[in-house]
């Protein structure tokens, strides 16, 4: 359940961070990569937040298809690369 309290003004205009686990939930078969950043958005502002908001899908990108890749790119959701930590030193 989402929580219903209204952020104070100075929590209403600060930055917001969305970390999206990409490979825990990654893009349903279907789903329109480019209208993930704006559901997002338009999702957080519903709850009241309209500072700037940044959103970073986290994962092994090197699972995730390349066209899937390119289209959250060009939509403005930043990818990170994550460790899968079985590297040996």
């Amino acid at each position: 359940m989402m929580n219903s309290k209204v952020p104070t003004d100075a929590q209403a205009k600060a930055p917001t961070w969305v970390f999206w686990d990409i490979n825990r939930c990654p893009v349903p078969a279907g789903v329109d990569v480019r209208f993930i950043g704006p559901c997002i958005k338009s999702v957080v502002n519903n709850l009241g937040y309209m500072g700037p908001l940044t959103i970073i899908a986290v994962g092994i990108l090197t699972d995730v298809p390349l066209d899937v890749l390119r289209a959250i790119y060009f939509s403005g959701i930043a990818l990170h690369q994550v460790s899968t930590g079985l590297n040996k030193w």
